[in-house]
């Protein structure tokens, strides 16, 4: 049975983007800081071989190349966020179950599949940067 999860982890490493093709639906916000007062925007989420694609009122798309860092944190204990550190600034993203004006139920468990892709991105990244 070992084997299989050892064999199972490396096709999922080896085909991250394929995985990762899958749409969230997430709120996310781009600045410097995040608190319970932030307002955030509802949108859609997606990772391909191009980079992060980000759909919403203030959609955008964060090339491969430009993630730096994909943090993961408790916001206040409350649910997780990732933070992403990108060359043009700092992105917050939750992926969310449901999500009504300002109050979201955070997906505790897609928001760490997401960040496990994003993470897997940027070390490949730095990876190629220390080359």
């Amino acid at each position: 049975m070992a084997w299989f999860r050892q064999l199972r982890i490396v096709a999922v490493s080896r085909h991250c983007y394929s995985v990762a093709r899958m749409k969230y639906k997430v709120f996310f916000h781009r600045g410097d800081d995040l608190s319970l007062k932030t307002k955030v925007t509802k949108g859609q989420a997606w990772l391909d071989d191009s980079g992060l694609h980000i759909e919403g009122q203030d959609g955008f798309t964060i090339p491969s190349g430009d993630i730096l860092e994909a943090e993961l944190f408790r916001l206040h204990g409350l649910g997780r966020v990732i933070r992403i550190e990108y060359r043009g600034g700092r992105v917050f993203l939750s992926v969310v179950r449901l999500m009504i004006g300002q109050f979201a139920f955070i997906n505790f468990f897609q928001t760490g599949t997401l960040h496990k892709h994003l993470a897997s991105v940027s070390s490949q990244q730095s990876g190629l940067a220390g080359q």
